[in-house]
């Protein structure tokens, strides 16, 4: 992985945020979370939307969950991000 593929990634990762956080709340762009389980595959964590269907037990909506290959952090960040955005808002333009 090269220095120049983590610039792009983070200068992409930052685009897709101005559409993010038009949706988002700050504490919930802070809890998203990464996590790399294998070489060159990641899972993003991000905040769920919808119905909560047991709201005694349940601490809210389901998270959003997406998982697929990346090139390092800030790449899956942004393909999770943009996943959750193509799920919850299909109306913002690509």
């Amino acid at each position: 992985m090269s220095d120049i593929n983590v610039i792009f990634c983070r200068h992409l990762l930052a685009r897709i945020m101005a559409d993010v956080r038009r949706y988002v709340t700050k504490e919930e762009v802070k809890a998203a979370w990464v996590y790399r389980f294998s070489d060159g595959h990641y899972e993003f964590h991000g905040p769920g939307r919808g119905p909560v269907t047991d709201p005694i037990n349940s601490n809210g909506p389901p998270n959003f969950y997406w998982y697929g290959p990346a090139d390092n952090a800030y790449d899956a960040r942004a393909q999770g991000w943009q996943a959750w955005l193509e799920h919850y808002h299909p109306e913002q333009p690509k």
